[in-house]
């Protein structure tokens, strides 16, 4: 039988895209170095590892970030093409398939990118070049993804995306790739930005709103929208019908200042929180349109933690109720207060009923903290300290 048609099977191939998946996540800050393009957020490599564990537990893609959604879009259309049993000729036939799938769904295609790595592996594929061809003809390809990196950012280095997608492709060939780091890049110009990463779910879009926005991608799933974009305003997260936010990413920020913001359940929290003078939300909506999630550190009941799986906050989750008043001690709040008095409420909030005796708090972030009348200087994370409870009762 020619090797174009014997078959293979659809099992073997999902066991094997989940074998190499571990092996992936030795090259993900390598990825994530070179990440200048659509944003330079530096979490490509991280994103796409993102998408491949979900595929660990759920046996298909589910995207994080630009290159994420595209791979998500591409990985299921192939598997959703192929029957139990396929030839080489009918997997080139998913992969052009599943290209189209791409194509239709991004809103400002670019070539240069992990979709140009894409389509370079069909055309290889209708040459009926073998995996070790293929890999050298993507390798050549991601090299000159340089030149369109700086039309596009003006960076000297080959784009992240296509590089993940090379790399996932040399380990599904059972070796460890060969890349001269010295290929890929010259030195990146790092500059400070504030871009959210936002994946959303709707019922519905306008056309016309969605072209303003960056990075664009949009696919169908069942009787909802899936939308990813950059925007620097959060606000754009809530301007849906329906939406549903599945997550946003925060970029890493050199922020050097931090405002104390409480999440609150009832009216009654949060004026006994503002009197504190922190400042209070009680919502997803409420963080978009009132703070900025670059510049706050919120404190947050252990019993609402799930707000983190949607957006990733910097916090301190909490939850018995001396911590929040160590905390509060310890972030040198001036304005004066009883301690008996907001520790018996905030044991109330916090729903302790037996604290123990003694028990460490452990601060998750490190950053200074301005002083004023809602700002405060802030201790150095992942220090631990001890409170006692005959120091705060």
């Amino acid at each position: 039988m020619a090797p174009e048609q014997e078959e293979l099977s659809k099992q073997e191939l999902i066991n094997k895209i989940k074998a190499i998946i571990p092996e992936f996540k030795e090259y993900v800050n390598l990825i994530n170095s070179i990440n200048v393009f659509p944003i330079a957020d530096k979490d490509t490599g991280t994103n796409i590892y993102l998408t491949l564990k979900k595929f660990l537990e759920l046996n298909r893609f589910e995207g994080f970030g630009n290159s994420g959604n595209i791979l998500e879009i591409f990985g299921n259309s192939l598997l959703n093409n192929l029957g139990e049993k396929f030839t080489i000729k009918q997997l080139t036939s998913a992969i052009k398939s599943a290209i189209s799938e791409v194509e239709k769904s991004i809103l400002n295609l670019k070539e240069g990118t992990i979709y140009t790595a894409m389509k370079r592996l069909y055309a290889s594929l209708i040459q009926n070049k073998n995996l070790n061809e293929i890999i050298i003809g993507l390798y050549q390809q991601v090299l000159e993804s340089k030149e369109y990196m700086k039309d596009y950012t003006n960076q000297d280095v080959v784009d992240s995306g296509a590089l993940g997608f090379l790399i996932f492709l040399w380990l599904f060939n059972n070796k460890k790739p060969e890349i001269n780091f010295k290929d890929l890049q010259k030195p990146i110009d790092k500059k400070d930005f504030e871009v959210y990463c936002i994946n959303i779910t709707c019922t519905d879009y306008e056309e016309e709103k969605i072209k303003t926005l960056d990075s664009v991608i949009i696919h169908k799933t069942h009787n909802e929208y899936k939308i990813h974009f950059h925007s620097p305003d959060l606000k754009s997260a809530l301007e849906f019908n329906n939406p549903k936010i599945l997550k946003i990413t925060l970029p890493e920020s050199n922020q050097k200042k931090t405002k104390i913001c409480y999440f609150c359940e009832n009216e009654e929290e949060k004026e006994f929180f503002s009197n504190l003078g922190l400042e209070t939300v009680s919502s997803i909506e409420e963080i978009i349109l009132k703070t900025n999630p670059l510049q706050t550190l919120y404190i947050i009941p252990e019993r609402k933690k799930e707000i983190l799986d949607l957006i990733n906050l910097d916090a301190i989750i909490i939850q018995k109720s001396e911590e929040v008043l160590a905390l509060l001690e310890v972030i040198s709040l001036k304005t004066e207060f009883d301690k008996d008095e907001i520790n018996n409420k905030l044991k109330k909030y916090a729903l302790v009923e037996n604290p123990s005796e003694e028990h460490e708090v452990i601060f998750k972030i490190s950053r200074k903290v301005k002083e004023d009348s809602v700002y405060f200087p802030f201790l150095h994370c992942k220090e631990k300290f001890l409170v006692k409870k005959k120091d705060v009762s």
